[in-house]
């Protein structure tokens, strides 16, 4: 459904998934590498996570930083959320293996973590700006992934119990934390 505020045309999708991605220890990670190294570094973890997102039907939102977030159930897709899981688990392996590059060129040495938040729920979609102009979506379900996010250990994907009720008869069984 579509509502026009203040000249933006607003999106409004009643269930999405939104996945955050943040790589812990970022900046002290750069730390003694080479802003060549580090940019590379980054360019190829993004590549294969954007690579993980295309495969799986998923939506890239935003990118800050060595972050990433990711969107489904946007266009519908019932398997949306089972799906996003998926891509979970591919950006914890790939993370892994992009590493090993960066520590094989001896340019960083300390195992790379990542942490993953989930939330699903009702959201709001906008092409917003003039200059470089990008769709963003909005709304207390990417608020919460976020937290949840933080509130995630090393190593681990955190979701919230929307998303674990949508996945209910998918192939991931889902713990209470």
């Amino acid at each position: 459904q579509r509502k026009i505020r203040g000249g933006v045309t607003v999106d409004q999708h009643p269930c999405v998934s939104v996945l955050v991605v943040d790589v812990l220890e970022g900046a002290p990670m750069a730390e003694g590498v080479s802003l060549e190294g580090w940019l590379d570094f980054i360019h190829r973890l993004h590549a294969a996570f954007d690579e993980i997102v295309a495969a799986n039907c998923g939506f890239c939102v935003d990118v800050p930083g060595e972050g990433y977030i990711v969107v489904t159930g946007h266009e519908e897709n019932n398997n949306s959320t089972a799906s996003l899981l998926a891509m979970a688990e591919a950006f914890m392996s790939v993370s892994k293996n992009v590493l090993v590059s960066l520590q094989t060129s001896g340019m960083h040495n300390k195992p790379l973590e990542i942490r993953i938040g989930i939330s699903t729920g009702p959201s709001f979609a906008a092409a917003v700006g003039t200059q470089s102009p990008r769709y963003i979506f909005f709304g207390q379900t990417v608020i919460d992934a976020i937290k949840i996010q933080n509130e995630a250990p090393q190593g681990c994907v955190l979701i919230c119990n929307q998303t674990r009720e949508k996945l209910k008869g998918s192939q991931y069984e889902c713990e209470p934390w």
